[in-house]
């Protein structure tokens, strides 16, 4: 019964980033609407004001009480990783095309095994590269073929993202034993209000005309704040909760699935042959996953306890065995020790 509820469990969470990639999918593409008429930081900035804002009023006290009692070590690195990964990820949407930065963006699905070997010493499983190279294959043919033609400066930027959201993956599970998932969401959503709120004065982005806003503009920054950026950081941070960061990043991978389709039908780039096959490959490699990960919880959730834990335990234990040794020895219940 334990068995099937995990099962159930994992197939759930799975189900929430598909989920997060259909929103973002969606987001991707208004929001390269609206850089073509509102500048990049000043509208980040009042996206990430509206979430944490947004956030504070419904958890306002549970967020206080956990972030006042927690160390900040434990939450800092994931706030970051994802506050810069989601700002280099927009700053790409301004120069290159959504598809172009779906398919980098989602190389993360690579790097996170990396990270997970580097700092916490997880070995691939048997089934988890050959998976890679086949979803590599299928992000190309999604996404590249035919129009990665340059790498320039936005595809720079989607690469540094892919590498920033398999940290905030990584360490961002780690985090969830502290805090809760509605606390990290509105961590790094607040700590990317203070990033954008400085590039945002540096490059002079609110020196713009307040009458140039639509009504549409204010509709597109209402869904990215509320629906992606609260909505999407709190599907991810649960999930977290369940399955492993690897996992979550494959399943991620099924975003610029849904980038290619809403940019086919909202900014008229187009989907070729090769971009359906490869679409098919991406998602038939998700659900290989989501059944070849044989139910693993989240690795944070069986050995991240830090790398000097079991030699603390083995301490205790030793003063513990001392101690009573003493006490055993002081009631004569057994013999003191010989000298030689």
């Amino acid at each position: 019964m334990e068995t099937e509820q995990n099962s159930h469990r994992r197939m759930l969470c799975i189900g929430m980033i598909l989920l997060q990639g259909v929103l973002y999918g969606l987001n991707d593409c208004t929001s390269k609407l609206a850089y073509r008429e509102l500048p990049l930081y000043a509208f980040l900035t009042a996206r990430y004001c509206i979430a944490t804002a947004f956030l504070f009023l419904l958890f306002g006290k549970k967020i206080i009480r956990e972030v006042t009692s927690v160390s900040p070590k434990h939450y800092v690195v994931p706030a970051f990783c994802m506050a810069f990964s989601f700002i280099f990820c927009n700053m790409a949407l301004e120069v290159t095309a959504a598809t172009n930065m779906a398919f980098l963006r989602s190389l993360s699905a690579l790097v996170t095994p990396l990270l997970l070997l580097v700092f916490f010493r997880v070995r691939y499983k048997s089934y988890q590269l050959p998976l890679q190279l086949f979803l590599l294959v299928g992000l190309y043919l999604l996404c590249a073929k035919g129009g990665l033609s340059v790498f320039g400066l936005g595809e720079i930027y989607s690469l540094l993202a892919a590498v920033l959201i398999s940290g905030a993956l990584v360490f961002g599970a780690d985090a969830l034993r502290y805090i809760s998932a509605v606390t990290l969401s509105a961590l790094q959503a607040a700590f990317a209000i203070f990033i954008c709120l400085f590039l945002a004065l540096f490059r002079g982005d609110f020196a713009f005309d307040v009458a140039t806003v639509r009504p549409v503009h204010i509709a597109i920054l209402l869904y990215a704040s509320i629906v992606c950026t609260v909505g999407g950081y709190l599907l991810q941070n649960m999930a977290l909760r369940s399955i492993s960061s690897s996992t979550v990043s494959m399943a991620q991978c099924a975003y610029p699935v849904m980038a290619s389709l809403f940019s086919f039908f909202l900014l008229q780039e187009q989907l070729s042959f090769a971009g359906m096959v490869g679409g098919t490959i991406i998602l038939s490699c998700v659900f290989l996953e989501s059944f070849l990960g044989k139910r693993t919880p989240a690795i944070f959730m069986v050995s991240v306890a830090p790398r000097n834990s079991r030699n603390t335990l083995l301490r205790r234990t030793q003063m513990r065995i001392a101690l009573l040794r003493r006490t055993l020895i002081r009631k004569g219940i057994l013999p003191h020790a010989q000298t030689r």
